[in-house]
């Protein structure tokens, strides 16, 4: 069989199994997403900490990841369907009240009009059901008061935005040109698609990277709690922890333990802090 043969071969096998492919590419992005953003959680750690703990803690940081966000999926839902009801059902009241004919007339006015007010219903549904996810997404991953945008983070968001405008043609056709051909021309519109989806890609990679970044710099400032457990004994600001194993931060006046505890094994390592106010005060004792 030669080459040719055996690509056409598999080639039939994908059309035979399309559902079961797209299921495997979907899963395969997903699991993309969980690792870049470990990947960012972890950028942090110690060398020896990710040698040690990384491979045994990522099935619980991932599953801690899939309840965030079907937790924040499930009640952004539950809050979007309440107020988009409630904003449907006000908006229909007052176009629909009218008391100069039968007292009941308004009331058919309304019911006729919710019924057919499916697709204004769904718009309000799905756009704050988007909204209120990211939302809440962000208030357990940041506290918007300790929120800020660095300057490697500002110089990724321009080179996205930049790459994104190029992928449209900008540079060599009128932005009026562009949306005349994005509306009539159904190649280019499914070329620029297909562009699109790679940048749109790429941009919640770099979104999952960022996130884990700044779930790691949230839990590095909770306050420390009591770590008990068989042959083990600690104040700990717990990174991630699971029935057999536990990382995290131990405090003191001077240093800085970073701790990974696993089946009965301890492993520690200290770091001194930094005393910018000390030295800055020696020199200028000095001078």
């Amino acid at each position: 069989m030669s080459t040719i043969d055996v690509v056409r071969f598999c080639h039939a096998k994908i059309n035979e199994y399309k559902l079961l492919w797209l299921c495997a590419r979907v899963s395969l992005v997903f699991l993309a997403f969980i690792v870049t953003h470990y990947a960012g959680f972890i950028t942090n750690f110690p060398i020896w900490v990710v040698s040690a703990a990384a491979v045994d803690l990522f099935p619980t940081f991932s599953a801690l990841f899939i309840f965030y966000v079907t937790f924040c999926y499930s009640v952004a839902r539950v809050m979007s369907f309440l107020v988009s009801q409630f904003v449907v059902a006000v908006s229909i009241t007052t176009d629909s009240v009218d008391r100069r004919g039968h007292k009941f007339l308004w009331l058919r006015k309304y019911i006729k009009r919710y019924k057919n007010r499916s697709d204004e219903e769904s718009v309000y549904y799905w756009g704050l059901t988007t909204f209120s996810f990211v939302g809440l997404l962000f208030l357990i991953y940041v506290r918007p008061s300790d929120f800020t945008l660095g300057s490697v983070s500002i110089g990724a968001l321009v080179v996205l935005v930049v790459a994104a405008v190029l992928k449209m043609d900008v540079m060599v056709l009128s932005p009026k040109r562009v949306a005349s051909k994005v509306m009539r021309k159904a190649r280019y519109r499914n070329n620029l698609l297909s562009s699109m989806g790679f940048v749109f890609f790429g941009v919640i990679l770099s979104i999952s990277y960022y996130a884990g970044d700044l779930r790691f710099s949230r839990l590095i400032n909770e306050s420390p709690v009591e770590y008990v457990t068989s042959g083990f004994k600690s104040n700990l600001v717990v990174l991630i922890s699971n029935a057999d194993a536990v990382l995290g931060l131990e405090e003191t006046e001077n240093s800085v333990s970073w701790v990974y505890f696993s089946k009965g094994v301890v492993m520690r390592r200290s770091y001194e802090k930094k005393q910018d106010h000390e030295s800055s005060e020696e020199s200028a004792s000095d001078s």
